[in-house]
Order: structure tokens, then C-alpha cells, then sequence
């Protein structure tokens, strides 16, 4: 298991505008963030995600992720410093504007890849991966919850769960 840094970011990271760039006709800002030296992790998530660095594109009107990649700063078990992965994000127009209202926009994940190099037994071995999401389509839902619908689950030795 290996947590991404975006749990930290703001207590355990440097971050800096590093540039402006254009993203698919978009503004964005450019921030990179690195792990602070000499900083004490109190968790396992935060001890995993001070192993990475962490560029994040934010659309400048939006104020969204329009992108983020990250890169591994260390050897983590069978795998080598250098794991890169990529994830790009898409603005999808929900509702036009009107009359005196914005339009509504939703971001979702567009596209990710990702490269690794890791050993099995003594070979090295690279990989890359790469997925796509497309076609979207919109959906309504409705739900009514009725009060003797709902039902705690058994208790897992853990908290309660409902």
C-alpha cells in the first residue's frame, strides 16, 4: 500500500507555483510540492506520502485539478525510485449559463498512465500503464430512504457500521 501526498500537503509538504500553463484551452497554475526536510511523519498514510513528489495543474478559473502526477522519491519493496503516474481530468459542461446563473461544470477523470520498474526474482522488469474513460453519460437519480429500511450491519470486532 503506498498513499499519494495529497493527504499532507498542506502540513508536511513545500508547495510553490512553479508556472502558468494551458491545459485543453484552460489556464492553469502549476504547483509542486515536495516533502518538507526533516518533517515527522505521525502515521503510517503520512510516512508513505512523504515518498513522493507531487505536481498539481489547477484550473485557474475553477479552481480544480485539471491534472496531477507524481513521482516516487524512493525504493519501495520490489519497486524502484522513479514510479511516475499521471491523471488527467476533463471539464464537462452540465447546464449552460442563464439568466444571471453560471454554468454548472463537472470535472472527471479523463485518462491516466503510469510507469513503474520493479524486480521479480532477479529480473527488472518496466511497465506501463494506461487507461481511458470516455463516452459519458448523465444520469438522475432519486431515493427515498424510509425510516424501517434501514438496519445496523453485525459488528466486525471494528466500530459499528450502519
Amino acid at each position: 500500500h503506498s498513499s499519494l501526498p495529497m493527504c499532507c500537503l498542506t502540513t508536511l509538504f513545500e508547495n510553490r507555483i512553479v508556472k502558468s500553463e494551458t491545459i485543453n484551452g484552460r489556464d492553469t497554475v502549476v504547483v509542486e510540492s515536495v516533502p518538507k526536510a526533516g518533517v515527522k511523519p505521525s502515521s503510517e498514510e503520512e510516512k508513505s506520502a512523504l515518498n513522493w513528489k507531487e505536481t498539481t495543474w489547477i484550473d485557474a478559473q475553477d479552481a480544480m485539478m485539471a491534472r496531477l502526477e507524481v513521482e516516487s522519491l524512493t525504493d519501495r519493496g520490489r519497486f524502484a525510485k522513479g514510479i511516475t503516474a499521471r491523471i488527467d481530468f476533463e471539464r464537462r459542461v452540465d447546464a449552460p449559463a442563464s439568466e444571471g446563473r453560471p454554468e454548472q461544470a463537472v470535472w472527471l477523470q479523463r485518462d491516466s498512465i503510469g510507469h513503474a520498474r520493479f524486480k521479480i526474482l532477479w529480473i527488472d522488469v518496466a511497465d506501463t500503464t494506461e487507461d481511458t474513460w470516455s463516452n459519458f453519460k448523465k444520469f438522475h437519480v432519486d431515493m427515498r430512504l424510509l425510516d424501517d429500511s434501514i438496519h445496523p450491519l453485525p459488528d466486525k470486532g471494528n466500530s459499528q457500521q450502519y
